[in-house]
């Protein structure tokens, strides 16, 4: 649906009387009526121009061609005379004015009957939901200017080109459909990308509506019936869909997911039932490659450019803060760049900003206004600022795992926090961080809990931080009364630190055994030993379940439960992936499109080993990459075939899923 606003300035000593009544009525929407086309004009206003007359006329239509022609047909049939007109979308509350506009003055006789045709009316009664906005493009950049605009976001290597193909020529002139969608992955700049890509597209031709709908996925006026009608509005043109890192709404964290979950399904059944017409972006934080997976899977029939924001280091860091304090019109200077001269790692754009926000208030109250020199904002105390270590790092460069890395970043704020408000005085309440980890085998329990206690050591949470790893073998005894003390022996150890007990489902017989006494006495000396330790349980969900529930005083002492999902097949080679980095190997294109359906395939089954199947696989291909090489000449193996693993290295034997006997 085309939405427009026709300004045409009458011709010399031409007026019209107003109320202007000469029969528009039946000339309204006559032009629709005579081609393929359903338009309806009307006449909004009449309204002196210095001079000159000029009139309104507010245009609906199904199609972006052959407006002037219809506008002119109008105007012609209504006796309007006029020697200059512009002509400009408009967005659906702004067309919802015009029709009560154009009834108030006489110039319709029934708008609410057109409301109800084109669902203006509904749109616009819902225009103060804060979950769906309307805008129009500014499209007054030219290809050198988006080239300009987009080298300065972190996601320019894949932005730059896509431009570029936007801008290739094409044998079409017509829109057919739409080739590709888009998935912007960033941390603050998807709203800048989205624009950017969106005028190129205009400026091309390939979308015909500078008319877009904004849908924040999370916001808690979100609704269907809100959804569906604003995508069959958004025709020929487009919808972008933000999705944030975090939840707003103050239910529980479970319908928190379960809500999403509903809202994704709606908006990707949406996005392939109008595909053809209507251009979707989806506005995703960076890094989210299990949210990636789920958009891919529920539109498996649409096409995607990934767009991703890349972590800057150096000179790029340098120019990322340089433009930042060009855009404040503040001079830079040397303190502004003194966290990342000579650093060797990378800075995503959120720790840039960051940096710079504290540059510029010290820039601000210390040299251009010194005179509020008193007020400058105190630095964030150490204890507050982002989680430190090389431990926190390693976490966060993992693989998959989004929800336990956004989980345990709580955890650490919350206690960095608390430590802070209980050295300032502030009546505080220390709770127990006695947590269980659940999950299928490989999904990287036992490593996190590795990095999780080093963790709490670098950030001064546990006074050791080490990590004590405990089996059944290790807590029970072979005699009566021998269990209680070894238990007790273990948490005196491991003060200070994280007792990491692995399948602590097997500590549970069935019947009284020593079993039972080792689970009573931990759950004693959890409670003795909650201030300065962590205890970790660590199994597979369902059986946890059932040693949860072994002991009433186990569950009420556990604050936190985390839970390792099964990783996707992207992840899958994404770990497989970084195996190779690690070596010093590269893989072949031909490899990601030989593993991604294996992974896909192999994740059904009910011994399934996660990360622990990637790394085999991967091992097992080196083997078979060396062996290759050592069939051929050693003078024709160059430095690049060394490094090289091909498709046909990775021979994998798929078993097949035993089917279920039927019968008898």
């Amino acid at each position: 649906m085309m939405l427009y606003k026709a300004a045409a300035v009458l011709n010399d000593n031409v007026k019209l009387k107003r109320p202007y009544t000469k029969g528009t009525q039946k000339y309204m929407g006559f032009y629709g009526e005579k081609c393929e086309h359903k338009t309806f004009i009307f006449i909004c206003d009449i309204s002196d121009s210095h001079k000159n007359e000029s009139v309104t006329l507010g245009i609906i239509s199904d199609t972006d061609c052959y407006i002037e022609d219809m506008v002119n047909a109008f105007a012609e049939e209504a006796g309007i005379e006029y020697k200059d007109i512009t002509i400009q979308e408009v967005t659906v509350s702004a067309m919802d004015t015009m029709l009560s506009e154009g009834r108030r003055r006489s110039y319709i006789e029934d708008d609410n009957s057109i409301r109800q045709l084109y669902d203006i009316g509904i749109l616009n009664k819902r225009r103060s939901n804060t979950a769906f906005s309307e805008n129009i493009l500014n499209c007054s950049r030219d290809r050198a200017e988006l080239m300009a605009a987009a080298s300065s976001l972190p996601c320019e290597n894949e932005l730059i080109p896509e431009l570029n193909r936007i801008y290739e020529s094409t044998a079409f002139t017509k829109i057919i459909c739409h080739p590709v969608h888009y998935i912007i992955m960033s941390e603050g700049h998807g709203d800048k990308a989205s624009d950017i890509l969106l005028s190129a597209l205009w400026n091309n031709s390939r979308i015909r509506s500078r008319r877009y709908t904004v849908i924040d996925i999370d916001n808690r006026d979100f609704c269907e019936e809100n959804c569906s009608m604003f995508y069959k509005a958004a025709d020929m043109g487009t919808v972008v869909i933000n999705i944030k890192e975090k939840e707003e709404n103050n239910r529980s964290p479970f319908m928190q997911m379960m809500d999403r979950n509903e809202r994704l399904k709606l908006i990707c059944t949406l996005a392939r039932t109008y595909k053809g017409r209507v251009l979707t972006i989806f506005n995703i934080p960076a890094e989210c490659r299990e949210l990636l997976e789920k958009i891919y899977k529920l539109t498996d029939n649409m096409c995607y450019v990934e767009i991703s924001e890349k972590n800057l280091s150096g000179e790029k860091a340098r120019q990322y803060l340089s433009d930042l304090a060009e855009n404040n019109g503040v001079p830079e200077d040397d303190a502004l760049f003194e966290n990342i001269d000579g650093a060797e790692k990378s800075f995503p754009s959120k720790e840039l900003d960051n940096m710079f926000d504290i540059w510029l208030n010290r820039k601000l109250t210390r040299e251009i206004y010194p005179q509020y020199s008193n007020y400058s904002l105190k630095a964030k105390s150490e204890s507050v600022q982002s989680p430190k270590g090389d431990a926190y790092k390693e976490l966060m460069s993992m693989t998959g795992l989004e929800n336990v890395k956004a989980q345990i970043n709580r955890i650490i704020k919350y206690n960095k926090a608390q430590k802070l408000f209980s050295s300032k005085h502030t009546r505080t309440k220390m709770p127990s961080m006695h947590m269980v980890f659940t999950g299928a085998p490989g999904t990287a329990k036992t490593t996190v809990a590795r990095l999780f206690a080093r963790i709490m050591k670098d950030n001064d949470i546990l006074s050791k931080g080490e990590l004590y790893e405990m089996g059944r073998s290790d807590l029970v005894g072979m005699y009566v009364g021998w269990t209680a003390k070894i238990v007790k022996n273990k948490f005196r150890m491991a003060a200070g630190s994280v007792l990491f007990i692995d399948e602590a489902y097997s500590l549970v017989d069935g019947s009284k055994s020593f079993g039972d006494e080792a689970i009573n006495t931990i759950v004693q000396e959890m409670e003795n030993n909650r201030d300065d330790m962590i205890v970790i349980f660590a199994g597979y969900p369902k059986e946890m379940e059932s040693f949860l529930n072994k002991n009433p005083g186990l569950r009420s002492r556990i604050s936190h439960h985390i839970n390792f999902e099964n990783y996707s097949a992207q992840e899958l080679y994404s770990i497989t992936e970084y195996m190779a980095e690690k070596d010093g190997m590269t893989l072949d294109k031909s490899v990601k499109d030989k593993l991604l359906p294996i992974f896909d395939k192999v994740r059904s089954f009910n011994d399934f080993g996660n990360g622990r199947y990637a790394r085999n696989i991967y091992e097992k291909a080196f083997m078979s990459q060396r062996c290759r090489l050592a069939d051929m000449e050693l003078d024709k193996i160059s430095d690049a075939d060394e490094a090289l693993m091909l498709a046909e290295d990775f021979d994998i034997d798929i078993p097949q899923i035993k089917q279920a006997r039927i019968g008898f």
